[in-house]
């Protein structure tokens, strides 16, 4: 039969999470911790901005976080699976702002493909297309 195991990232609650196995990322309000499935180590990192994290997005070579002032951090997979002291600072590879307007109630809906980014603004008809790199970043 198959066999379920419980694994604490931490005291915050998680908001999102994304997956390269064996890396699970899970996102929190100002941080975010990677758990490595293979060997139940988890890296804590805090992000660089002050704002309230909102979602993350993946893709083979990167993870996108989008914060509450519409701005999209950039992280490279290797960047964020090195093992380093219990709360560490990482900067981004790369921020996008999105020319967007922010609001308390909703947030753009976002894709994250092989070579860029896509967000629109819930209900406008308006899609916003981003060829940020040619395949890694």
């Amino acid at each position: 039969g198959s066999e379920s195991k419980v694994c604490v990232i931490n005291a915050e609650k998680i908001l999102d999470w994304t997956i390269k196995w064996p890396y699970v990322v899970a996102l929190h309000r100002d941080s975010f911790s990677v758990l490595n499935c293979n060997t139940k180590s988890i890296q804590r990192w805090k992000d660089q901005s002050s704002k309230q994290l909102i979602s993350m997005y993946n893709n083979p070579s990167v993870v996108a976080i989008l914060n509450s002032i519409n701005e999209i951090h950039f992280y490279r997979w290797e960047d964020l699976t090195v093992q380093t002291p219990a709360l560490s600072s990482c900067n981004p590879t790369a921020t996008l702002p999105l020319p967007l307007p922010t609001s308390p109630y909703s947030n753009p809906c976002m894709s994250l493909h092989g070579t860029g980014v896509l967000a629109v603004d819930r209900g406008a008809n308006c899609l916003h297309i981003y060829q940020l790199w040619n395949g890694i970043p």
